[in-house]
């Protein structure tokens, strides 16, 4: 497991349990580019602020004292920023999958344990347009889903194969899609645009390499989170 997906997982660890007082916002930008929000909170307490993204819209974020913020893919406990590691601003993050992001405002340390009370103030910022899916008539889906399928991939280091399942966008064979790829309880989504991968839910940065009608896109330094995909998935047939 690559160094920054575990520090994800443990930045998970910290943050409170179940039976801690939770609060959730809806956030709705209904036009407007920025949100700025106050808020308070006390002890083990947090804040998610849930926010509905589209595949290739760009979220930033910044937080103003003591506290600290995740932000959290949709349905995934693997966050692809952690304050206590990342710092109090998240830089406009272009996002590669449609749904409800969250934004995990919380404390640590003596402030947490000690039941201290504290303010902060934090700004979003949502920016772009949504990719839409190409519709069913255009391009059959199973499910949600235009296709699936079993590619090559390295998961800790060791070889293995993952499910691939694509959601294709824009104009129909430009390979523009989200894949989201799947192995035991691991759920990576990359998005590719033109068949280039452009942004990922993941912890680490990435990189890519062509070969022929293939792209390997490496997770972290050493690249021991790979996926081997063909052109066919985002382009299809």
């Amino acid at each position: 497991m690559t160094k920054n997906l575990t520090l994800a997982l443990l930045g998970l660890t910290l943050l409170p349990s179940a039976v801690t007082a939770q609060l959730k916002e809806t956030v709705n930008f209904r036009g407007a580019a920025v949100k700025d929000i106050s808020g308070r909170l006390k002890g083990r307490e947090y804040v998610d602020y849930l926010i509905d993204v589209g595949a290739g819209q760009s979220l930033a974020v910044s937080l103003d004292g003591k506290a600290y913020f995740n932000v959290n893919p949709p349905k995934s406990d693997i966050s692809l920023f952690v304050g206590s590691r990342d710092g109090n601003t998240m830089e406009l993050r272009m996002l590669p999958s449609d749904g409800r992001y969250i934004v995990r405002v919380y404390q640590m340390g003596a402030a947490r344990s000690e039941n201290q009370s504290i303010t902060y103030k934090m700004t979003l910022r949502l920016k772009g347009k949504a990719l839409v899916p190409v519709s069913g008539s255009r391009d059959a889906k199973m499910g949600a889903y235009h296709a699936k399928g079993i590619i090559d991939c390295t998961i800790s280091g060791k070889d293995s194969q993952c499910d691939a399942l694509v959601i294709r966008r824009g104009r129909q064979g430009e390979g523009t899609a989200t894949v989201e790829f799947r192995t035991g309880n691991l759920v990576r989504r990359v998005l590719f645009i033109k068949g280039q991968p452009m942004a990922s839910d993941s912890p680490d940065t990435f990189s890519y390499r062509r070969s022929g009608d293939i792209t390997t896109v490496r997770f972290g330094d050493k690249g021991e989170e790979t996926y081997v995909v063909p052109d066919a998935l985002m382009f299809g047939g």
